[in-house]
């Protein structure tokens, strides 16, 4: 553990995680719904359960 190369290494793949997991977060967050996405889902409505297609 006194060698350079090791926490170079280890502070890469640090940074590398970091790094996809923002990147998927904020995907995530930017994600629409398509029309696809809204035809398919079930919906609760007032008169109970509904299938929209």
């Amino acid at each position: 553990m006194k060698k350079w190369y090791f926490w170079v290494t280890t502070i890469a793949i640090a940074a590398a995680a970091g790094a996809i997991t923002g990147i998927a977060i904020q995907a995530a967050r930017d994600e629409r719904a398509d029309d696809l996405d809204e035809g398919a889902r079930l919906r609760f409505q007032p008169e109970g359960l509904g299938l929209r297609f």
